[in-house]
């Protein structure tokens, strides 16, 4: 048996524009080819029959948007300019956006997405569009903040280095000593190339860290970063999809959102924080799906080092492949 569900979702858009998107989701399973093939069949019928129209589809993943506006009927081509320009004088002050085009009394040139919706057939003096152009996706990351300072934790500990902390994370360690980096609509959308600029002033090494880096698309900011030989690090959960770039990869994988399968394999380092007891059983766990160039590090959580270090280091003589991984910058008082 095939069951079809259909979800509306509202999404809102950059400036409050709202669009309703009808996503059409197969949930079903138990089922033999035919069932299957019926299934799909069906799903195909929604589509030529109407109930889902096909301007209700999801925009294309493109790097441009549209704002369709439809003033009220015998709106003068002059009123409707003046919307249109106040709107985009709007647009104008967004990081996010390269350049945009005004179309007054007339659609915008046809694209995929105007022609299933129709909008080469608009036009009028109380219609226009405004075609909007974004950076390329990692171009901009919302940057918490940005400093130069000694490495604390891990393989690398001692070694100078530049760290870019970027902003959003949904793992939820109880023990974060960073929470204000979770949401990442606190932190302003940054141009990667300005990171990159500042970081060449100060070492040939930056970690990458957050929050959670990888909700974010890397591969241009470690391309960057690269191209200036700078070598590139990241601090990561594991929890979001690989991107970037890395000349040395630290997996700290969390139970509350454990790493994507793909993201072990890039492991130059597990680093598991060790909070209670349980924890060395998750951290073997873990240790048997990276690779055997991974090196392996227990660290105490911070509020619980008194307690943990004893476990730890006897932990540690009993089990040699491990190592012993210290938040140094912590006792040194450096950020």
């Amino acid at each position: 048996m095939v069951t079809i569900l259909i979800v509306d979702l509202i999404e809102c858009g950059l400036i409050g524009l709202v669009y309703i998107v009808r996503v059409l989701v197969v949930v079903g399973v138990y089922c033999d080819g035919f069932a299957l093939l019926y299934g799909l069949y069906g799903t195909m019928l929604l589509f030529f029959t109407n109930s889902v129209a096909v301007k209700m589809l999801p925009f294309d993943n493109k790097n441009e948007f549209q704002v369709v506006i439809d003033m009220p009927e015998g709106t003068t081509l002059e009123r409707t300019a003046v919307v249109t320009q106040e709107i985009a004088q709007y647009l104008a002050t967004r990081p996010e956006i390269v350049n945009y085009q005004n179309y007054i009394g007339t659609s915008a040139p046809i694209t995929f997405n105007g022609l299933v919706r129709h909008y080469d057939l608009r036009g009028g003096s109380n219609t226009a569009d405004i075609q909007v152009n974004l950076i390329d996706k990692g171009e901009m990351l919302p940057l918490m903040e940005e400093f130069y300072t000694i490495q604390g934790e891990g393989s690398h500990t001692g070694k100078a280095a530049y760290f870019i902390r970027v902003g959003g994370c949904d793992v939820g360690c109880h023990w974060c000593d960073v929470k204000e980096s979770w949401n990442a609509e606190l932190h302003p959308p940054t141009h990667a190339d300005t990171n990159v600029k500042n970081a060449k002033n100060y070492a040939d090494t930056v970690v990458i860290t957050g929050g959670e880096p990888l909700m974010w698309s890397l591969d241009y900011i470690t391309n960057q970063l690269q191209q200036n030989n700078i070598k590139t690090h990241i601090e990561t959960s594991g929890a979001y999809a690989f991107s970037g770039k890395w000349d040395w990869f630290c997996l700290s994988p969390k139970k509350t959102k454990l790493p994507l399968e793909e993201v072990y394999k890039e492991a130059d380092e597990l680093k598991m924080i060790i909070h209670n007891m349980n924890d060395f059983k998750f951290a073997e766990e873990q240790a048997l799906k990276v690779s055997d160039k991974c090196e392996l590090f227990l660290q105490p959580e911070w509020s619980k080092r008194a307690k943990m270090i004893p476990e730890i280091v006897n932990y540690v003589m009993k089990n040699p492949m491990w190592k012993i991984s210290l938040q140094t910058h912590k006792y040194l008082n450096i950020p």
